[in-house]
């Protein structure tokens, strides 16, 4: 586990400790400090509104360890949050790959299946996989989700 404690930018370092605390790694993959920096910055200039240069920085963290799964999640919230949704499911698909039972994944694959229109089989079983999360706020988005799916009963 690593966790960046001040990173480069501009010609400042910066200790945000709300950013700190997102930029803990629990990855099955090896992550080495490079990563964790561009990981980081990835976090500060997102929250700057710099999301180009964000995007940036986490496919520079995906190429140095290809079997993290966070930069892969950064990058797939980063292109929903921007409306980049071809960008943001090819990331969704790619970070289903590395950890298929990611809750975050799950819940960004159905979220863009939804807001898509386009029925994907799997939808369904993510649903029912975050409505049994430990995260609350997962959990109750899919159950909600679930409830409006179900077809009403004929009289």
């Amino acid at each position: 586990m690593i966790m960046a404690r001040s990173c480069r930018v501009g010609r400042k370092f910066t200790k945000t400790p709300a950013t700190l605390n997102r930029t803990v790694f629990l990855s099955r993959g090896p992550v080495n400090a490079k990563t964790a920096q561009f990981e980081h910055l990835g976090l500060i200039l997102q929250e700057k509104g710099r999301f180009y240069e964000a995007a940036i920085e986490w496919t520079l963290a995906r190429r140095l360890a290809p079997a993290a799964i966070e930069p892969s999640i950064n990058l797939m919230r980063l292109y929903t949050q921007v409306g980049w949704t071809k960008e943001a499911q090819r990331e969704s698909e790619q970070a289903f790959w590395l950890d298929p039972s990611h809750p975050d994944v799950l819940g960004q694959l159905a979220l863009l299946s939804l807001r898509s229109g386009v029925s994907d089989a799997r939808l369904d079983a993510w649903l029912e996989r975050l409505a049994r999360e430990d995260d609350e706020a997962w959990r109750a988005w899919a159950r909600q989700r679930l409830l409006a799916r179900r077809p009403e009963p004929q009289e």
